[in-house]
């Protein structure tokens, strides 16, 4: 069976979260070793997956006051 890229990102964003069966990781596990763009794409959803799961980080209380500034310099 032939994966469209639809069909990879979804297995890579499903790995990424670490919730496939043993013998599909093992498969993307085994392509993601050989193909250097799958790796990249892994690595994006995984990076995704960490921000989501991670707390909210607040922004400075100078944000606002910085953006204004230099939108009238």
């Amino acid at each position: 069976m032939e994966l469209t890229v639809h069909d990879l990102d979804e297995l890579l964003a499903i790995r990424a979260l670490d919730a496939l069966d043993p013998e599909e990781r093992r498969a993307v596990d085994r392509l993601v070793e050989c193909d250097p763009v799958a790796r990249a794409r892994l690595d994006l959803f995984r990076e995704a997956a960490a921000l989501l799961a991670g707390p909210p980080v607040p922004p400075p209380r100078d944000l606002w006051h910085r953006i204004a500034r230099s939108l009238h310099a």
